[in-house]
């Protein structure tokens, strides 16, 4: 997908820094996922962390998602890395599928490289703060 056609990503100051600084710790382990995080760092929005828009996707959020070939909406709380402890409810920012979803809003989709390199798209249903009461995004639902 061409960056043009890529729809606008918001991110908070400090989750910016937090992700430049992981994007360098992987540079030499996996650099494709380097890669796609510097990619979207690049093009993010930069907001102050009391002023990012409560429907935009970051750590500590749960997005609600449908994948490519997928018929079941998946909810899960983005997270960072040394905070998943369960693929069941959490997803690593450091995965294909977290880099995608950073910054994101409902009704946003984009295409991004899996690990074993095909190519999924990912659009977002709904966002919800970690702080609000979560349930219809924690389960799935068939669409």
């Amino acid at each position: 997908m061409h960056a043009s056609r890529m729809p606008l990503i918001t991110l908070s100051s400090s989750d910016y820094t937090e992700l430049v600084f992981a994007s360098e710790l992987v540079r030499w382990t996996t650099p494709p996922l380097a890669r796609f995080l510097r990619i979207q760092l690049r093009r993010a929005k930069i907001c102050h962390p009391h002023s990012l828009p409560s429907d935009v996707e970051a750590p500590g959020r749960i997005v609600s998602f449908l994948r490519t070939g997928a018929s079941n909406r998946k909810g899960r709380t983005l997270v960072y890395p040394e905070e998943a402890t369960s693929e069941r409810t959490h997803l690593s920012v450091m995965t294909p599928l977290g880099v995608a979803l950073l910054g994101l809003r409902p009704g946003d989709a984009v295409v991004y490289s899996c690990d074993d390199g095909a190519e999924l798209r990912v659009a977002v249903l709904d966002v919800v703060c970690g702080s609000q009461k979560a349930t219809s995004s924690q389960t799935q639902y068939p669409i």
